[in-house]
């Protein structure tokens, strides 16, 4: 036969690509998750010790509580934007 190639099965060979396309997957999504920067926690400012922010930036009602400084929560802390 000529012109022809003849494919012979190797049971083994599925047993040494595996690992490595598994190994291979496994770099591309850690590689994927190195460029996500986690945001940083906003600084607390406010609330009862009337913490200040770092010049430049204003302390602004924290959404994240249920504190609302405009019906009685005179203390509410905040975050500084």
């Amino acid at each position: 036969m000529v012109g022809y190639a003849h494919a012979v099965h190797n049971p083994h060979s599925e047993v040494t690509v595996m690992p490595l396309r598994i190994a291979t997957l496994l770099l591309a999504l850690f590689l994927m998750g190195c460029d996500k920067k986690e945001e940083p926690s906003p600084q607390a400012c406010g609330g009862i010790a009337a913490v200040q922010c770092p010049e430049g930036k204003t302390c602004v009602d924290d959404p994240a509580d249920t504190c609302d400084p405009t019906k009685g929560g005179a203390d509410c802390p905040g975050i500084c934007k």
